[in-house]
């Protein structure tokens, strides 16, 4: 209920991948609900990293230039054909 506002509000242009506009949107939400500012930066921080994990696996495979369409016919790819 509160996660989708927040996370349209962090894409707006005005920080690095929204770290700081989802914290202090967030603070500001929680609070109305009585959550202390202390826990709703630490759960905004958390779902900050949770964001960074679950993005890892598929910026890894860019960052290797990975393309797991075109493989052998043995199912290895390319670049890492099993040696004999």
């Amino acid at each position: 209920m509160i996660v989708p506002p927040v996370t349209l509000i962090q894409l707006l242009p005005i920080s690095l991948a929204g770290w700081g506009v989802r914290e202090a949107v967030l603070v500001i939400a929680l609070a109305s609900f009585g959550v202390p500012a202390e826990t709703a930066l630490a759960v905004s921080l958390l779902l900050g990293l949770c964001l960074i994990v679950a993005g890892l696996p598929g910026g890894l495979i860019w960052l290797a230039n990975w393309d797991i369409t075109q493989l052998d016919p043995d199912g290895f790819l390319p670049h890492r054909r099993k040696t004999s």
